[in-house]
């Protein structure tokens, strides 16, 4: 699902990393900002969220973090709406493998009415 916003190709600049991030988000409100994180290092945080709620359609409002030097996404937090009041909250935490950044762990807390689902996946050593 995340991946549709992220597959990037020939990234050069936080420029390019904005242009790309937004792609498809034309009914989205996109801010984006140059931050540190806990340990220091220089991120960048680019949010959306849709200009106009839906409670039948589904929507997609997020964070994504990425390190300001490799360009390489750390972090994803998100939270999908798949319409009629049900939600999935989830946060996809990155590492490097090689060349390129791969899912080290997902978390998930799914949500409808009074019922909650959590899950957590990992990737294997």
């Amino acid at each position: 699902m995340h991946k549709e916003y992220f597959s990037w190709n020939e990234i050069k600049s936080s420029n390019d990393i904005l242009k790309k991030t937004i792609e498809g988000l034309d009914e989205h409100i996109i801010t984006a900002y140059n931050i540190s994180d806990a340990s220091g290092r220089a991120v960048y945080r680019i949010s959306f969220e849709p200009k106009k709620r839906k409670y039948y359609a589904t929507e997609i409002t997020g964070t994504a973090y990425f390190d300001s030097t490799t360009l390489r996404m750390t972090q994803f937090k998100g939270e999908t709406h798949v319409g009629y009041g049900s939600r999935i909250r989830y946060q996809i935490d990155y590492e490097e493998k090689g060349k390129t950044p791969v899912v080290k762990q997902i978390n998930m807390i799914g949500a409808k009415d009074d019922m909650i689902m959590k899950a957590t996946v990992r990737r294997s050593p």
